[in-house]
């Protein structure tokens, strides 16, 4: 089987959209987000996206955050994370790291990492 899923973030965002057949007012209304703004996602593949704006739409359209940043591919190795990290500015790494947090508590995990503590008794 061909696997027709878009390449782009604004491509899977169309995708869902049109699937749930709303139009673009209605998702960006649902999303708290401007109809401009979710056009120029949806038209132009090298759009910046907040992980406000995902998380939003991703909500709205009943599909994970993670579909629509990578697509039904797994998600990033680690190493791939830190380069993506390392890529950001500040304002954006607190964002990415939001974004993270909620990812994990949407699948009922903390966000702090499993660590052995330092005096086991």
């Amino acid at each position: 089987m061909v696997n027709h899923t878009p390449k782009t973030v604004g491509g899977r965002v169309r995708m869902a959209r049109e699937a749930r057949k709303m139009t673009q007012q209605e998702l960006a209304a649902a999303a708290g987000m401007n109809q401009g703004t979710l056009s120029t996602l949806e038209t132009r593949p090298d759009r910046d996206v907040s992980a406000r704006v995902i998380l939003g739409l991703a909500r709205v359209l009943g599909v994970s955050p993670q579909y629509l940043l990578w697509g039904p591919e797994a998600a990033p190795a680690a190493d791939e994370c830190a380069a993506i990290h390392d890529g950001l500015n500040s304002a954006n790494r607190l964002a990415w790291l939001a974004a993270g947090r909620a990812l994990l508590a949407s699948q009922g995990q903390s966000g702090a990492p499993n660590r052995p503590s330092a005096n086991p008794h």
